[in-house]
């Protein structure tokens, strides 16, 4: 929940989703999920994470110090064979 955005939208469902973005890469699109690590990993609880990378991207010049924050993830559904 580092993306700049995160910020400018309103709460929507929960402390995760933002809505009503009226200018920046969200316009118009409705309803956005942020997450951080924790809640990755309660969401994909029971699945094996096999790869979980955090990016960011700090626009440095001009002086709005913008953060781009993505995650990338490659998750398992776990399989017990009895």
């Amino acid at each position: 929940m580092l993306h700049s955005d995160y910020a400018k939208g309103r709460k929507d469902s929960d402390m995760f989703t933002k809505t009503g973005y009226d200018y920046g890469q969200f316009t118009s699109v409705g309803r956005v999920h942020f997450s951080n690590k924790e809640h990755l990993l309660d969401l994909f609880n029971g699945f094996d994470i096999l790869v979980l990378e955090h990016k960011e991207i700090k626009t440095e010049m001009p002086m709005n110090e913008k953060i781009f924050a993505s995650w990338n993830l490659v998750a398992q559904e776990n399989c017990l064979v009895i």
